[in-house]
This record gives structure tokens, C-alpha cells and sequence, in this order.
């Protein structure tokens, strides 16, 4: 019998990563992350990664956009006018799995929250992020919001492009949501 490697865990790891799995695969984003119904993320980035409910999702969104409007095209423009545009990155999708440095922005020890619009977040870090970034952002996605709070960094994936502001009080904003 060939042992796989998450049957050496703990039992709390494994369960763990089982409700993960469960819970993209039941939401709607779950589709970018499953081919051939298995999970694309590896044992070790999947763990690192917490799947936030609608709820918590929305209520996040609200208090770092405030606004309740789930999409970034609709937010007010007092939202985007309270922000500092700090740089651009255009992303090459010509390129399979290219490599991308989000730094300074996004280092890969950061603690990132991912929206794919104002329902669907996950919690992880700026590794996982750059590791799978063509998973997380496709060519078409007008609507991702990345929130960076220790360095009060946004960001938003447009016409293949990651765009990021700083934004003032960003940490107590999502630490307070």
C-alpha cells in the first residue's frame, strides 16, 4: 500500500484541509481551482488557506470599501477618490504559469485577503498568491480586490493588469470588520 503524504498528518490537518477543499469546491469561485474535480493547490499552500463565508466576505468588503455594492465598477467615487495609486504590473498571460513579483507590494509572508467581488474572499499569504496567480486572476476579471493589510495596500486585478493603492487605516478597517 502506497502512503500518500497528507495520511502522515495529524488528524486536525487533514480534517482541515477536508473542509477546505469542500468549501471552494461549494463556492462559486471553486471552479478556478479544480481540474478534473481534484484540487489544484498543493497540500502545503492549501493549508494555508481559510475560505471566508458570504457573510464575512461582504462584511469585509463593506468596511474596506464602504460601500455594500459587490462589484468594483459600482463602488462610489468617493472610494476611489480616497486612494493613492502607487504602481502597476502588467500581468503576461501569453506566458504559461509565468512568474510574477508583486514585492513591494505583496511579499510572500504577507497575510492577503482575496476577493473575487464582494461575496467570495479566502484568506492567505503572498506566496500562495504568486504561486497561483493564474488561478486567481483570469484574463476577463474585472472585479478582484486584494487587500494587503500591515502594508495598507490594495490591489485590483483589471484588463490583465494588478493595480495597487495605498490606503490610509486599512489594517484597523479589516482588523475591526
Amino acid at each position: 500500500m502506497i502512503k500518500r503524504k497528507y495520511d502522515c498528518k495529524p488528524k486536525q490537518d487533514i480534517m482541515k484541509r477536508d473542509d477546505t477543499v469542500e468549501k471552494l469546491r461549494n463556492s462559486d469561485i471553486g471552479w478556478r481551482l479544480f481540474e478534473d474535480n481534484n484540487i489544484i493547490l498543493d497540500e502545503d499552500c492549501l493549508a494555508r488557506v481559510t475560505v471566508n463565508s458570504k457573510i464575512d466576505s461582504m462584511n469585509t468588503w463593506s468596511s474596506i470599501t464602504k460601500s455594500t455594492e459587490p462589484h468594483l465598477f459600482k463602488l462610489p467615487e468617493e472610494f476611489w477618490n480616497g486612494l493613492d495609486k502607487r504602481g502597476f504590473i502588467d500581468a503576461d498571460w501569453d506566458t504559461k504559469h509565468k512568474d510574477i513579483d508583486l514585492s513591494p507590494y505583496i511579499e510572500k509572508a504577507d497575510r492577503v485577503i482575496f476577493f473575487w467581488g464582494g461575496y467570495n474572499s479566502i484568506i492567505t499569504d503572498g506566496e500562495v498568491l504568486v504561486e497561483y496567480w493564474d488561478d486567481f486572476c483570469y484574463p476577463g476579471d474585472d472585479n478582484i480586490l486584494i487587500a494587503n493589510p500591515s502594508k495598507g495596500i490594495l490591489a485590483v486585478f483589471v484588463e490583465d493588469c494588478f493595480i495597487f493603492y495605498h490606503m490610509n487605516g486599512l489594517k484597523s478597517l479589516v482588523d475591526n470588520a
